[in-house]
């Protein structure tokens, strides 16, 4: 009974996500879409899931066809916003990996696909014997799994979890900082009470998204999509965790960030 509890639990920190609207769709971006502010609930968005439409989500003022721009002004694109500033990439000190809870198994995930592979976690569990000198126990590889050809890898415990979603783009262009960061609120805005922070940027083709949900309208949940773009693909990392497992999860994407990439 409480193996069933908690791969449900696990399934549903992701699926609740992603079976939705999750398969292997090429997605038409309009060569000049762009966003504004991504402090918002996303449930209330209604772009298509087909096609990325990205509405103007500041001001709904019109400029006056009359007005100009300042000479000493130059004009600002309608479309675009400036990105936040780029933020380090997610990483651990030799002493952070030491310490962590969370570790890298010998053997990474590999998409049965051929699309992508991704580091497989493993979590240290506690110490069998409350007398032993020992501090954790034995290193527990995460539980691998999938539904609907989505893979599915949690912890022991089932409180974190995490995926990969993959995007073929219709486009060869390199996508803004803004497109990306739409790209995984529209793939994941009808999950469960998701809401999505301000984007971070890490470096071309590379996004954090951070985002906060409800699984079964009481548990809360929190985690990032590392969103990455190669070639004419994009990959979508969902990192997911209940407030119990909150403190792993820096660890888990700074061991995931540098693990994700194509086949």
């Amino acid at each position: 009974m409480k193996r069933n509890r908690l791969w449900l639990l696990g399934l549903g920190l992701l699926t609740a996500l992603t079976l939705m609207m999750a398969d292997d769709r090429a997605i038409p971006l309009h060569p000049q879409v762009g966003l504004s502010n991504f402090q918002l609930n996303a449930r209330a968005a209604e772009a298509p899931l087909t096609v990325i439409q990205v509405a103007q989500r500041g001001s709904q003022t019109t400029p006056s066809p009359q007005s100009s721009p300042s000479p000493q002004s130059p004009p600002s694109s309608p479309s675009r916003q400036s990105s936040p500033p780029p933020t380090p990439a997610p990483s651990l000190s030799a002493e952070e990996r030491e310490a962590s809870p969370l570790q890298l198994s010998e053997e990474p995930y590999k998409d049965p696909g051929g699309r992508f592979t991704v580091g497989l976690l493993a979590e240290y569990l506690p110490a069998e014997n409350e007398e032993s000198e020992a501090e954790r126990g034995r290193l527990e590889p995460y539980k691998v799994g999938s539904s609907a050809g989505i893979p599915l890898i949690e912890s022991p415990d089932g409180n974190l979890a995490y995926t990969v979603i993959v995007q073929p783009l219709a486009t060869a262009r390199t996508l803004s900082n803004e497109e990306l960061a739409e790209i995984a609120i529209e793939e994941f805005k009808r999950g469960e009470g998701f809401s999505p922070a301000e984007f971070r940027p890490v470096a071309s083709g590379e996004v954090l998204v951070p985002w906060t949900g409800i699984f079964n309208n009481k548990t809360p949940m929190q985690g990032t999509i590392l969103v990455r773009q190669r070639d004419r693909t994009v990959y979508l990392l969902l990192i997911s965790a209940t407030d119990v497992a909150a403190s792993k999860l820096e660890p888990a994407i700074a061991l995931l960030f540098e693990t994700l990439e194509p086949l």
